[in-house]
């Protein structure tokens, strides 16, 4: 089971509802979230940290940016948008941490 977004929840009680039920089910979960450090010691758990760094992201939108006609063409017909979006988009992003909660199977 793949959980993304799990930090996207607003509210803590949510969260660790959402969690609990997971725990019931008869499954291993893949949960793609910004660190939580508040749930991470109460479940078995992997934790892998992958966190892009900000000329990673830029590289790879200039190449979107390149390889997309249509972004490319609207790019060009509005001045500053892609030094905008170059700058906001890392900065908005602040890396990811995927984490891989593996619960035993019953």
């Amino acid at each position: 089971m793949v959980i993304d977004g799990l930090d996207e929840l607003e509210k803590e009680e949510e969260i660790g509802s959402l969690l609990d039920e997971l725990c019931t089910f008869p499954a291993q979960i893949l949960i793609f979230s910004r660190q939580m450090d508040l749930y991470q010691e109460y479940f078995p758990a992997v934790f892998l940290s992958i966190k892009a760094q900000n000329t990673d992201i830029i590289t790879f939108l200039q190449a979107g940016i390149k390889s997309g006609r249509r972004l490319s063409s609207l790019l060009k017909r509005t001045p500053g948008l892609q030094d905008e979006l170059l700058e906001k988009i890392p900065e908005k992003s602040q890396g990811m941490c995927v984490s891989s909660h593996l619960f035993p199977s019953t």
